[in-house]
């Protein structure tokens, strides 16, 4: 059922990671630094063969995932699904002082973080795993052969890898993924490969094998 191979990325540095603000479901754009990962994650494609781009639907999302599908003549297919966790009353505010109540907030979610709901809307990881979880397998199995681009975000990213890659969601709760890596898996192999391709400046396309964070 799976692709030939999956292209994985959580989107390049927003405005608000630079200020430490959570996100979550909020709409923050890409910072410089953000469209500069995004052309270069371009560049290191453009050798591949890809036949679809698909991104969370949140602004930060696309525009990671716009200059892949512009250099492919394909177009972005964003999806809810793929958004990241919902923060609640947590999303644009500070989360490190542990004296505010956002920031107590988030220590108490950090003890429970699979079951752990924000006030003011928030859900749980489990329940962001559900909705990813629903959304790949019918959508990677249309694309049995093929080479696909999949951009979410930190937490929608760990449940893409944790499924490709046969994670247990312990282990995939605790990777800590950054917008510096383009994960490449080819799930149909035995055992399933991965690569991790560079997005930084200095080492920009470099391929190494395994998943590093």
């Amino acid at each position: 059922m799976w692709p030939r191979r999956v292209f994985v990325a959580r989107h390049g540095r927003s405005v608000w990671n630079k200020s430490k603000r959570v996100s979550g479901q909020a709409n923050p754009p890409l910072a410089d630094e953000g469209h500069a990962q995004a052309t270069r994650m371009a560049e290191a494609l453009a050798d591949e063969s890809l036949h679809a781009v698909y991104s969370s639907d949140l602004d930060r999302a696309i525009q990671t995932a716009a200059p892949t599908a512009e250099r492919f003549a394909l177009r972005v297919q964003p999806s809810a699904a793929l958004r990241e966790q919902h923060f609640g009353i947590a999303e644009g505010q500070q989360r490190d002082d542990p004296e505010s109540e956002i920031g107590r907030l988030w220590q108490a979610r950090l003890l429970d973080r699979e079951h752990f709901r924000m006030p003011g809307g928030g859900e749980s990881y489990v329940e962001m795993e559900t909705r990813v979880l629903e959304w790949l397998r019918p959508t990677l199995a249309a694309h049995r052969g093929e080479n696909v681009l999949v951009i979410g975000h930190r937490n929608s990213t760990r449940v893409l890898l944790g499924a490709l890659l046969g994670l247990a969601r312990t282990d995939v709760m605790a990777l800590p993924v950054h917008a510096r890596w383009l994960y490449v898996i080819a799930p149909g192999d035995e055992p399933v490969g991965v690569w991790s391709c560079s997005l930084r400046e200095r080492d920009a396309g470099r391929r190494v094998a395994g998943l590093r964070t």
